[in-house]
Parts: C-alpha cells; sequence; structure tokens
C-alpha cells in the first residue's frame, strides 16, 4: 500500500496567464510529473473510482499499481497541488487516445487536483482561490473518463474553478457518461456551436435558439452558435487568424 501514497507523471510547469490543466491527445511523449501528498485523499479517490463502475477498470488496470517500474517513477512527491490556487501556472497533462492502459492514474491526478483545490479553497482562501484555475479539456467525450466528473461540475465554480470541455458531439458524452450526461450539460453557462452532423446535436442546439434542426445542419462552415445562460443566443463567423500572421 505504501506504493500508493505518491504518483507522479514526468512533469512541465509554464508560466501563464492562467492555470489550465489540459488533457489532449497528441503525437508527443508525455512529460509531466505528478504525485499525491495525500495518503487519505488517494485512498479516498481510490475508493470512489472503485464505486464509479468505470468501464476501464478491472483487475489487470489496479496491478498496474504494483508495476515496479512505476513504483519508481512515482516513488517521491514533486507537486504542490494547492500552489497551483496560488501562482500563475499551465500544466499538461497528456494521455494517449489508443492505449488505455494508465487511465487509472490520469483519473487519479484529475480527482486529487479537484478535491485538493476544492479543500484549499475552503480552508485556506476564504471559499475562493486567489489565482482562478482553468481545466480545459479536449476531446472530452473520447478520452478518459474522468470519475467524479459529474460531482465536480456542479461544486466547483464557487471555487474559482472553471472548466471549459470540447466535444465532437453530444452523443459521445452521452455514451461515455450516461445519465450523467444532463448533469455535465447543465453544469455548462455557455455552449460554443462550431457545426457538425450529429443529429441528437443539431436537436439539442435547435431546441436551445428555437430554430428547425435542418437549419442548424445545414449552416455555413465557419458559422458559430453561441448560447449563454439569461442572454439572446448569438450566430456570428468565426475568427480568422490567418489575417493576423
Amino acid at each position: 500500500m505504501s506504493n500508493l501514497l505518491s504518483l507522479r507523471f514526468q512533469s512541465v510547469i509554464l508560466e501563464a496567464i492562467s492555470v489550465i490543466i489540459l488533457v489532449g491527445c497528441v503525437g508527443i511523449t508525455p512529460v509531466f510529473r505528478y504525485s499525491l501528498n495525500s495518503a487519505i485523499l488517494l485512498f479516498s479517490s481510490l475508493i470512489s473510482i472503485l464505486d464509479f463502475n468505470c468501464s476501464f477498470l478491472d483487475e489487470s488496470s489496479l496491478l498496474l499499481l504494483e508495476n515496479p517500474e512505476l513504483n519508481v517513477m512515482t516513488a517521491t512527491d514533486d507537486i504542490d497541488l494547492p500552489s497551483l490556487g496560488e501562482k500563475k501556472k499551465a500544466v499538461f497533462l497528456i494521455v494517449s487516445d489508443t492505449d488505455r492502459s494508465m487511465d487509472i492514474l490520469a483519473n487519479l491526478f484529475f480527482t486529487q487536483a479537484m478535491n485538493q483545490l476544492c479543500n484549499y479553497a475552503d480552508k485556506q482562501c476564504d471559499g475562493r482561490l486567489a489565482i482562478p484555475v482553468r481545466f480545459i479539456l479536449d476531446d472530452f467525450g473520447t478520452n478518459l473518463k474522468i470519475v467524479e466528473f459529474p460531482r465536480f461540475i456542479s461544486s466547483i465554480r464557487s471555487r474559482g474553478i472553471s472548466i471549459m470541455l470540447v466535444l465532437q458531439s453530444e452523443s459521445q458524452l452521452r455514451e461515455e457518461y450516461k445519465k450523467n450526461a444532463d448533469t455535465i450539460l447543465a453544469g455548462c453557462d455557455t455552449i460554443v456551436y462550431m457545426g457538425g452532423n450529429d443529429l441528437e446535436t443539431a436537436k439539442m442546439i435547435a431546441e436551445r435558439i428555437n430554430e428547425s434542426v435542418q437549419n442548424i445542419l445545414w449552416q455555413e462552415i465557419g458559422t458559430i452558435i453561441i448560447i449563454q445562460r439569461g442572454k439572446k443566443p448569438i450566430v456570428t463567423k468565426a475568427f480568422d487568424i490567418w489575417k493576423y500572421k
């Protein structure tokens, strides 16, 4: 059990305007180092994962934690998660979109990051982080499933923590999170729709802006629909970055 007391990934900490924790699938070697410095919080995270009945979690996933090479890699602690809410940084967590064997470690990272940031905000920052933290989760519908995400998205906003989800379609979200997809969507105050062929996504957008599904599916490439809580929807064109080389 002592081998579970700290986990780390190879890491890069970069100065940035705000804290960004990015999950992406890119063709480079992961360069992120992370470790858990609280046995109690780690244990609760493991219990949460076990209770969540994640499809990826099986006996082989748990045996991964007994891998000697992994034990060496995770033997020391070299990142202070609460410090993400104290100083502006960017943290990149890269996971494979083909090899899911390390998903349990990435899940532990996100569970611990959100838990510790919330605890730090409550106990040290009068309920709100001094430096806002933003999680940018790319390919959220097809990437790893974050076990406690439906609970987190409903509770982290008041602590100065925000989340940006990048999805290819609503169907992918429902396939991965089942009935919790509605909770996740309800926690998003802003929806930016950039077009696509998914019928269910088009129906959701059409209902929200009182438009026909056909018009949504036929919208011109480069058209963006922005839906914000408490405001009328905005239909505009995508920003042309090539004009500013």
